[in-house]
């Protein structure tokens, strides 16, 4: 018995039946033929397959493909390329100025303005690839703050996606943020001190008060770390911003890094304006606080128990003054809707949400620069108020001394208050 293996298959060949190995092969050839082309197509077959990433078909060997089974990819062939659909991006030319006002909350002169300072930041390097303007960019920012609406909405109305928006919103946050001291500061001189005392003194006849401090809470999602912190006394997660304002409700500071749980007198005490009035750096007047915090000799607050017609008259007069920042809180969140809970909470972390609101508070401020937001105050220019508040109160160290003396002197009729010879 010899055993030949041929493909695969054993071939039993009785020696005895065949005596020439020629006639053999001669009589076995074609067979041997048939086989080793049928094992070749079937492992080109299965390599196929397997380049496709599928099973080997398996089939009768008479039966005949059908016709969809030979449009499989051919390896080594390209899949030919979409092309990309670039939006169309909004700019100011296609709006009016009414437009403008309403869509991004300040006029074409004062976004110009915004962008001269900024453009160096936001500014493509390079023209390729369809990049974005920074004029494009900026508009898509101020549109986020006046509406409020989510990334998906405003980036579809600017013209960009949604990934791109995400991408370069913070840059222009920061960018805008770097011009704080331009546009949020105290007076720097005495005639701008005096600007501020004689408008807030045309509102109630509250003498010498060099701006009006308290705090509002802008909402925010739960934050990842130390998320107690952030939850207020009215339950849900803000941050405590602290805001001092002129008569017309220009904002002159602010501090908007602090948790929700955070008391409005402890963050006072943290803050730069605290030391400048305690140290002597900022004299000539007085704060005018709400009910969240302690009398000091530059802060007045309301008396608690009013017993006298002059107390009564001085609550009536603080409560009017303080309106002012209360009107401040007001416009900034309807006119910066993402600052408005109402209309959804802050997406971010606790420090891009302190951002926000700075750049939202700068805005508040150019818009007013620019007579786009709403003026809170007339500025007097009177003779008889300039007399009046020309000269320096003298503060002392007692706050409930200076609290009495005020009372006495600008609502009791009876005056004990020394004005300075202002020469």
């Amino acid at each position: 018995m010899l055993n030949h293996k041929l493909t695969g298959r054993i071939l039993f060949i009785n020696r005895s039946s065949c005596t020439d190995i020629c006639s053999i092969m001669e009589a076995f050839g074609p067979v041997m033929l048939h086989l080793l082309l049928a094992e070749e197509e079937e492992e080109r077959e299965r390599k196929q397959q397997r380049h496709i990433g599928r099973a080997p078909v398996q089939r009768p060997k008479d039966k005949a493909l059908p016709v969809s089974a030979h449009k499989q990819p051919v390896h080594g062939m390209r899949r030919t390329p979409k092309p990309r659909v670039f939006r169309e991006r909004t700019g100011l030319e296609v709006f009016t100025e009414e437009e403008i006002i309403q869509r991004y909350r300040l006029n074409r002169s004062a976004i110009n303005e915004l962008y001269e300072l900024i453009k160096g930041d936001i500014d493509p390097l390079t023209q390729r690839s369809h990049a974005i303007p920074g004029m494009v960019k900026l508009l898509n920012c101020l549109h986020f703050f006046a509406s409020g609406s989510f990334q998906t909405r405003t980036s579809s109305i600017g013209g960009v996606s949604q990934s791109a928006f995400s991408r370069f919103m913070g840059p222009v946050i920061d960018s805008i943020k770097k011009h704080l001291k331009a546009y949020i500061y105290f007076p720097k001189d005495k005639a701008g001190w005096q600007r501020v005392k004689r408008g807030f003194y045309r509102i109630a006849g509250m003498p010498h008060v060099m701006g009006v401090l308290d705090c509002m809470h802008i909402a925010l999602s739960p934050p990842h770390e130390r998320e107690e912190l952030y939850r207020n006394s009215k339950g849900f997660h803000s941050v405590n911003v602290q805001v001092i304002c002129d008569c017309k409700g220009k904002i002159l500071s602010i501090y908007s890094a602090f948790p929700g749980s955070s008391q409005d007198s402890v963050i006072l005490k943290q803050t730069s304006v605290y030391e400048a009035f305690e140290n002597g750096k900022l004299t000539g007047g007085w704060l005018i606080g709400g009910p969240g915090y302690t009398c000091q000799p530059w802060l007045l607050t309301a008396v608690a128990n009013p017993t006298t017609t002059a107390e009564d008259s001085f609550n009536e007069a603080h409560a009017r003054t303080h309106s002012v920042i209360e009107r401040t809180f007001s416009s900034l969140k309807s006119q910066f809707k993402c600052l408005d809970k109402p209309g959804g909470v802050l997406q971010y972390n606790p420090t891009r949400v302190a951002d926000i609101i700075v750049v939202c508070c700068i805005l508040h401020n150019i818009g007013i620069k620019h007579n786009v937001l709403e003026n809170f105050a007339c500025e007097a220019d009177d003779d008889e108020l300039e007399a009046l508040l020309s000269g320096e109160p003298e503060l002392g160290d007692n706050s409930l001394a200076v609290h009495s003396r005020i009372i006495k002197d600008y609502f009791s009729g009876q005056s004990s208050w020394s004005q300075p010879d202002t020469g």
